[in-house]
């Protein structure tokens, strides 16, 4: 296991639950907890900035909701886990909706933050078993460039031989692999060819516009505009399964 912190965050705006919740978390030697604020419009900027790997969000907010914050970072690129506290069970299906890592109902103890944590540790640990051997190398003018395919947002066909590479923090790479090579590679891989000239990781799309045939990517907290052919809208019928919005 990691030496790393899990970064948690709390938005809950009883201040007595917000204490209590503080005081169970602050009992796990491998939890940091960052901060903790009472609303959504309080919670919205201090998350982006923080960046949790865990957050602790009430469903029940006094103005914004939580589930309205939820949708709000899942748009903005935004891919901690969530777990959701309420009083009120019957939004559990909502939370299912915005991929929430779990809900747990008030008034809840220390043996469910107990099991919330050993849920996100073997969480986590499987991502990283799934993500191991998954690094490419690749020619650039460069250099060598060693990625992980997950950290790979967007290809672009440059010339019949070459690619441009738009990894997650934000550095653009010009690759001397074509596109024809890029879809052998990224079978059965979180990854869409979207048109003749682009390929998009969908880990990163938050936003579907299916008039003007348009997709929102976010990295690195920026966002990219790229245009969906007409035969690969279709694939967006079904993205109830995922993680963006579509009009």
């Amino acid at each position: 296991m990691s030496n790393k912190k899990i970064k948690v965050y709390v938005v809950e705006d009883d201040p007595a639950q917000s204490r209590l919740l503080q005081g169970f978390l602050k009992l796990f030697p491998q939890v940091e907890t960052l901060g903790a604020s009472p609303s959504a419009e309080a919670a919205l900027d201090a998350i982006l900035v923080q960046q949790p790997d865990l957050l602790f969000l009430d469903v029940d907010l006094k103005k914004a909701s939580g589930l309205d914050l939820a949708k709000q970072l899942r748009q903005k690129g935004v891919n901690c886990k969530i777990v959701f506290t309420t009083a009120h069970p019957q939004y559990a299906q909502e939370a299912i909706n915005v991929k929430s890592m779990d809900f747990l109902v008030k008034s809840f103890g220390i043996d469910q933050i107990r099991s919330v944590i050993t849920l996100f540790e073997k969480e986590q640990a499987q991502e990283q078993i799934e993500t191991q051997n998954t690094k490419i190398q690749l020619a650039t003018p460069q250099g060598a460039l060693s990625v992980h395919f997950d950290d790979i947002a967007l290809i672009k066909s440059s010339t019949k031989v070459q690619t441009l590479v738009l990894c997650s923090d934000g550095v653009t790479h010009t690759v001397s692999k074509n596109i024809a090579w890029w879809e052998e590679q990224l079978v059965n891989k979180r990854f869409l060819k979207i048109s003749r000239a682009e390929i998009i990781n969908l880990k990163y799309a938050t936003f579907i516009d299916k008039k003007n045939l348009s997709c929102t990517l976010v990295v690195n907290n920026e966002k990219y505009n790229v245009d969906i052919s007409s035969s690969q809208m279709s694939f967006f019928e079904v993205t109830d399964l995922l993680d963006f919005e579509i009009i």
